[in-house]
């Protein structure tokens, strides 16, 4: 059962269990920003209301990174060396993504029907709409991480090539740097576009190259996580908040991933449904919202934790039935051809 949920992590090579605590946090850390931001929740005006809770939507920089640093750890070299075909590359990725996330936008589209919303839908499903990221789609609207993501299974193999060497690598980290400062300077675009978010999957492929030496120095001086973290921190939140910082925090957080060596059962097995509860909490949300269950106990504290848990509750375990029955459907295919 281990090794299934390293194989959700890595893609089959590379063993780091702390990169699944970083998953189940930055996931659930990004569900109690999304509930806070909704439900317009009275919590108060001081730090975590008005700077810390916010700022988790910065999470979904260290979804980029894990993102490339695992699919690195499963296909860089396989690639590189030819081990495995393109076709094949993408068809693994589009078989994982695409039934689940087809499932939400059509039940999101159930929850709020209109023409618009059938069009957003249709560009959704054909996984391409990354490529639309000027223009914010309603329908599965967490749906833009994936979008961006997608687009780097895309181009990964072009990646492979970026990053054939460390030399190329960094250089091509440093283009990517200059290409998101471009991005917010001139052509005015966000973190929906993949051009301005490129530099954080380059990151997350740098922490590849080099995972070696990292995890090394930082079994000699684990002093230098905390040290690397608070600096981190205190530059992001008493500092500002711009792409040198973000970088830092994500990178300390890998640092602490790769690190790790021990990972609790049960946070494994969060981070083994972790992409699904990340599409879905929203539908659940939505949810929630159309029974009237937002303010139980008022525009309050109380209310919103308890629709946290009941978020997150909800979404965990509509992510594991559904992962529970296409691993049987698919035995049963598999008996099926055997017969």
């Amino acid at each position: 059962m281990k090794r299934i949920y390293e194989k959700n992590l890595t893609g089959g090579d590379g063993i780091y269990p702390g990169l699944h605590a970083l998953r189940v946090g930055s996931m659930f850390g990004i569900l109690a920003m999304h509930v806070f931001i909704n439900g317009q929740y009275s919590v108060g005006a001081g730090f975590w209301s008005k700077q810390f809770i916010p700022s988790l939507t910065d999470l979904v920089y260290v979804f980029f990174a894990i993102s490339a640093f695992g699919i690195s750890c499963g296909y860089y070299d396989k690639l590189k060396s030819g081990q495995i075909r393109i076709e094949e590359f993408y068809k693994k990725r589009w078989i994982k993504i695409w039934p689940f996330f087809a499932l939400l936008c059509v039940l999101d589209f159930v929850l709020s029907p209109s023409k618009e919303a059938l069009y957003e839908m249709f560009a959704d499903l054909t996984l391409s709409f990354g490529y639309l990221s000027h223009k914010h789609i309603q329908v599965m609207g967490v749906g833009w991480t994936l979008g961006v993501i997608f687009l780097f299974y895309i181009a990964f193999p072009y990646f492979v090539f970026l990053c054939a060497n460390r030399r190329r690598a960094i250089f091509s980290f440093g283009v990517a740097t200059l290409l998101n400062f471009v991005c917010v300077q001139h052509f005015e675009v966000g973190r929906n576009n993949f051009a301005y978010s490129a530099v954080y999957f380059l990151l997350g492929e740098l922490f590849f190259l080099y995972k070696v030496e990292i995890e090394r120095i930082l079994q000699r001086h684990r002093s230098l996580v905390w040290l690397l973290t608070a600096v981190a921190l205190v530059m992001y939140y008493a500092w500002k908040v711009n792409l040198l910082t973000r970088l830092l925090v994500v990178s300390s957080m890998l640092c602490w991933g790769i690190s790790a060596k021990r990972c609790p059962h049960l946070v494994q097995f969060l981070s083994g449904v972790s992409f699904e509860v990340y599409l879905c909490h929203m539908v659940m949300y939505r949810g929630i919202e159309k029974l009237q269950l937002l303010y139980l106990f008022g525009n309050n504290a109380t209310s919103y934790i308890t629709v946290v848990v009941m978020v997150s509750a909800l979404a965990v375990v509509f992510s594991t039935v559904w992962n529970r029955t296409l691993a049987l459907l698919r035995k049963q295919l598999e008996r099926n051809k055997t017969i």
